[in-house]
């Protein structure tokens, strides 16, 4: 490499450290001038006899360059960082996505879902159970009939799990169908019409973290 091409490179490992130091500043502007020689750092502008160096890829040897040791702020990233080591915190530590599943009428068939969610079969009319996956204790869980704003009535659901028959009141109604009373990855949803008479509708179904 070159003398002018070396110089070039030494200006620039230069301003990778000025923008390392500076880079809380907004209003920070360096360019690299060349007298004869000497390439130098300047804020906005050369001077007068200076000429202001353009940098090219292939003039650069990026192998002399340091590491920048910090960075304020970045507009993108193609590596993610480790999730176990991420503001010293594990994965568990945030928050979870919802999960959903729209059902058809029957409860035979999951129409739309956010992945992973099975129907479990159930020979009650109008209650439909169905199986997430994991354990859902704790979670928070809602259901809604489909129809819009015209359709009358409701749906109630509720988690299938706990620890004995009859010490959380979730069991008396996951209780359907003989081996739902404890399975806390199952949810039953009830769907009922304007007298609370069971029916089959289709219904949405959501689990929050």
């Amino acid at each position: 490499m070159g003398d002018v091409a070396k110089r070039v490179a030494l200006g620039l490992a230069i301003v990778v450290g000025m923008t390392a130091f500076a880079a809380g500043s907004a209003d920070a502007a360096a360019v690299l001038c060349q007298r004869k020689s000497r390439v130098r750092v300047r804020d906005g502008a050369c001077k007068p006899k200076e000429t202001p160096v353009q940098l090219a890829g292939d003039s650069v040897d990026t192998s002399t360059l340091p590491q920048v040791p910090s960075a304020a702020q970045a507009d993108s990233s193609d590596v993610a960082t480790d999730a176990d080591a991420l503001g010293g915190l594990p994965p568990t530590a945030y928050q979870g996505r919802i999960r959903w599943a729209l059902v058809s009428a029957d409860g035979l068939t999951i129409i739309k879902q956010s992945g992973g969610i099975t129907p479990v079969a159930e020979a009650i009319t109008g209650i439909v159970v169905l199986d997430f996956g994991e354990d859902l204790r704790g979670r928070g869980v809602i259901a809604t009939v489909r129809g819009g704003l015209t359709a009358k009535g409701w749906a109630q659901a509720s988690i299938c799990g706990g620890s004995t028959v009859g010490s959380d009141p979730e069991l008396a109604f996951c209780n359907v169908g003989g081996d739902v009373q404890d399975a806390p990855n199952e949810v039953a949803v009830a769907t009922l019409d304007e007298n609370g008479t069971a029916v089959e509708r289709a219904f949405y179904v959501a689990v929050f973290p």
